[in-house]
């Protein structure tokens, strides 16, 4: 019976290592709900769901071919929904990308907000061709309002030919404050003394 008490407890300790808060791989062929893409140039040049990803073969991804859409200006991103992660001390994001860049004068960046968009931290900025890549990028917890977001733009408003960013496989894993693995810790303790 210890034995399957102290199984029990290293189960529930183990889901509680990391909780996938968000999953997406846009399969679903439109944007997702909850989604929010803006349009900072007002040009209707935004991410959209596009086919087939360049990725990993799948039906669909999210983005923006500059390179399609020809001269014109853009300043497009992508914000992912609102996520809870007061009861987190930090996350990851680990997406797959398709960045190339022609001239180095456009920027592929992620960021992220603690306070649901109105302020945003740099994650990472990409300015070089990264071709297809997968990232996984670490940032803090504790914030009710989090959201992430991915942002293509040309900085230089020139009108000029630039190339494109996709993005696919996008997911968020959060790991638990560290009060929380105590409280677990105590569970399997108080069940032991039970017997």
């Amino acid at each position: 019976m210890k034995m399957f008490a102290a199984a029990a407890v290293m189960m529930v300790a183990g889901s509680a290592m990391g909780t996938i808060v968000l999953s997406e791989d846009f399969e679903g062929g439109a944007i997702p709900a909850g989604w929010t893409i803006v349009d900072n140039e007002g040009t209707g040049m935004v991410y959209d769901i596009m086919s087939p990803s360049t990725m990993d073969g799948s039906a669909f991804m999210l983005g923006f071919d500059s390179d399609a859409a020809g001269v014109i200006d853009y300043d497009t991103e992508a914000w992912t929904p609102v996520m809870d992660l007061s009861g987190y001390s930090s996350a990851t994001l680990d997406y797959d990308g398709d960045y190339e860049n022609l001239a180095n004068l456009d920027f592929f960046d992620v960021d992220v907000s603690y306070d649901g968009g109105a302020t945003w931290t740099n994650l990472v900025s990409y300015n070089d061709d990264m071709g297809i890549f997968h990232d996984t990028l670490a940032f803090n917890g504790g914030s009710a309002t989090t959201v992430l977001r991915f942002h293509y733009y040309d900085p230089s408003r020139t009108g000029d030919w630039d190339w494109h960013s996709f993005v696919d496989n996008v997911v968020v894993d959060a790991v638990p404050a560290p009060g929380t693995l105590a409280l677990l810790g105590l569970g399997g303790l108080a069940i032991r003394r039970r017997r």
